[in-house]
């Protein structure tokens, strides 16, 4: 019989979820000056729901950058034309 032994590797996520009301006015105070900032979004409902435009309005001090369209499960390479956009 083979033992199998799991790899050693590192994993470190420092990814701050905040959830609840109000809580879009709270990204400025979130977010450090002079930061570059890549909003992703879906399809439609984002921007249908007023969601997107309330966030644009909370960085209008920020250098923002979009990309729409990302569905579930994104493949990388998406991603990485979404990255280029700062980049």
């Amino acid at each position: 019989m083979v033992e199998k032994r799991m790899s050693s590797f590192v994993y470190m996520n420092p990814t701050k979820i905040i959830f609840g009301d109000n809580q879009i006015e709270k990204l400025p105070s979130l977010i450090p000056n002079e930061s570059k900032i890549l909003l992703l979004s879906g399809e439609k409902s984002a921007e249908e729901s007023g969601v997107l435009s309330r966030i644009r309005d909370e960085l209008l001090e920020y250098e923002v950058f979009e990309f729409k369209g990302i569905r579930a499960n994104p493949e990388v390479s998406i991603l990485n034309q979404a990255v280029k956009l700062v980049n």
